[in-house]
């Protein structure tokens, strides 16, 4: 318990820093980015695979997320929007396993722009946000390691993508339609795209203090991809009840061939 408690406080504190609205600099304001969360309770189907033959992973392990994003400037060279800088980190804690190790963190830095949308012909139109992201497993290409005189598999993964995000709204639903490319080098994971694919879209439904969201990706030539749907509630100051459930490809980046279903429940800090 010890453990999960010293994980909330960075995310709390985030939360009260949100509801205050402090201002660090003029114009500018350190936010919530994605959702703020710690789920103790994540059980999945399938078995994790580990890389190293003295560790074995439980199917129940510990799920943290932690996102920010900070204002760097509004109406760059008179272009109007707004513009970001955000770093989010999903860490995978095996905590009920002997050794605690990290299975996995995916660290997620992002610099974009988002632009408000008033357009007759699309009136559900909102926002448009373009940007670039990075996301990778931070481990280094393991592909001439040895471990006891064997081998192991290459244990890095990367990606990097520029992407366009579409924002609707309708009373208390909304969507985000996004589409992304991949840049740079994928040696880590050079089929990563079958199972992530192209395009994604996300919908939040607002109804009373609750929240349900549902978030699918995919390719449609390879017919991979995955779903995950979260439901949370108020119970407290900046605390909701947070439930979730994934199934599909890539829930992490060392596992991105994987295909698992996964249960999660805990809190969130930010919706």
């Amino acid at each position: 318990m010890k453990y999960i408690v010293f994980l909330l406080l960075p995310i709390m504190l985030l939360a009260q820093a949100e509801e205050k609205t402090e201002t660090w600099f003029k114009g500018s304001s350190l936010e919530a980015y994605k959702v703020n969360y710690i789920c103790p309770l994540s059980y999945t189907d399938h078995k994790y695979k580990s890389y190293l033959n003295d560790t074995k992973y439980h199917n129940t392990e510990v799920e943290v997320q932690f996102s920010i994003k900070y204002n760097i400037v509004d109406n760059l060279l008179g272009l109007g929007g707004k513009y970001y800088l955000s770093y989010s980190q999903h860490a995978f804690w095996q905590l009920y396993t002997n050794s605690k190790p990290f299975r996995e963190n995916i660290y997620n830095p992002e610099v974009f722009a988002r632009y408000d949308i008033k357009n007759e012909d699309i009136p559900n139109l909102k926002t448009l946000q373009i940007g670039y992201e990075h996301q990778s497993n931070g481990n280094p290409n393991t592909t001439y390691t040895t471990v006891d005189g064997q081998r192991i598999q290459n244990i890095s993964r990367g990606i990097n993508t520029l992407y366009a995000s579409f924002g609707f709204a309708h009373k208390e639903l909304y969507a985000d339609i996004k589409i992304w490319y991949p840049i740079f080098s994928l040696d880590d994971n050079p089929d990563i795209m079958h199972y992530i694919g192209y395009t994604g879209i996300g919908l939040k439904y607002f109804y009373n203090d609750q929240v349900f969201s549902l978030n699918a990706r995919g390719n449609l030539a390879t017919k991979k991809g995955s779903i995950e749907a979260a439901y949370s509630y108020p119970i407290g100051r900046s605390v909701n009840l947070y439930t979730k459930f994934f199934s599909g490809y890539a829930e992490t980046l060392i596992d991105y061939r994987e295909h698992l279903n996964k249960f999660s429940i805990g809190f969130s800090f930010s919706r």
